[in-house]
């Protein structure tokens, strides 16, 4: 675990919570789900007259951890606690695939919204 600094767009500087979960990672049941294609996500956009994105900043912090246990086994050591995630954290191998699979169902229906990674296309034909 490392206090990190990210630099951000408006040149301020704020500190990040990096976390090591390569040994949780490496006994970790793979989740697959598909990553969208970014050649088949511009190929939605085909010829839209008027597009846009939405950035979904910290999207992984707003999937809840499903039980203690899950909390548990995302438990980080800190000199004076021990500190157990609620929500889902970055680094954990099955966040990307889970956070695709959110995206999915929550955009099913939508023809003019692609999720993407953390971020949400819209675009008008």
């Amino acid at each position: 675990m490392a206090l990190v600094k990210k630099k951000q767009e408006d040149g301020s500087v704020k500190l990040r919570l990096a976390v090591d979960f390569r040994a949780l990672n490496s006994h970790t049941v793979p989740f697959n789900h598909p990553i969208p294609n970014i050649t088949e996500t511009i190929d939605c956009v085909g010829n839209a007259t008027l597009f846009t994105k939405l950035d979904l900043a910290q999207g992984f912090h707003q999937i809840a951890t499903h039980s203690d246990e899950e909390s548990r086994k995302l438990a980080v050591v800190t000199p004076d606690c021990l500190f157990e995630y609620k929500r889902m954290p970055f680094g954990v191998a099955n966040g990307p695939a889970v956070f695709a699979k959110l995206l999915q169902i929550l955009l099913e229906g939508q023809s003019n919204c692609i999720g993407f990674i953390d971020d949400l296309p819209m675009f008008l034909h």
